[in-house]
């Protein structure tokens, strides 16, 4: 067992055999699912103390057609703080942006977005923006395929 100090965040799921929590503990050695009857006892909100995790162990179920991939922790006993009045529940974003599922860092070198920009292409000719757009690429064959992950960053 060890003891460690974090945050749980707290919501009430109505299941098909009545009303349940789901915790998502937040510590120094990671996130994790608390699913037990340790639990149970609290109101939604998101809680501040020491846990004392007895277990942790991967789990995985299927729900709404997806399967779900989760790390749970199975607690020992829960230390709030001192005078904890629960914050409110922290929203869970379970969707990945489709572009972090297969981001491999890469060093673009290419024209900046400033250096391109949309005044500029009205002052060249169409063909003058594409070359300098494209380099060593241009001119381009007749079916291109640009790659939808560039610039998809804020800036």
């Amino acid at each position: 067992m060890i003891s460690v100090p974090g945050t749980i965040n707290i919501r009430t799921i109505p299941g098909r055999f009545g009303a349940f929590n789901v915790g998502t503990l937040e510590c120094s050695i990671g996130s994790f699912t608390v699913k037990d009857s340790s639990i149970e006892e609290f109101d939604e909100g998101c809680y501040s103390g020491d846990f004392v995790i007895e277990k942790i162990k991967p789990s995985s179920y299927f729900s709404s057609g997806r399967m779900v991939v989760e790390i749970r922790a199975t607690l020992n006993a829960i230390m709030l703080r001192k005078d904890v009045v629960a914050q409110p529940v922290a929203p869970e974003h379970f969707e990945q942006d489709p572009i972090e599922e297969d981001f491999i860092p890469a060093v673009y070198e290419g024209p900046s977005h400033d250096a391109l920009s949309s005044a500029e292409s009205l002052e060249m000719g169409d063909d003058a923006f594409a070359e300098k757009l494209f380099g060593i690429l241009y001119p381009l064959g007749n079916v291109i395929k640009l790659d939808p992950t560039i610039n998809r960053h804020c800036v």
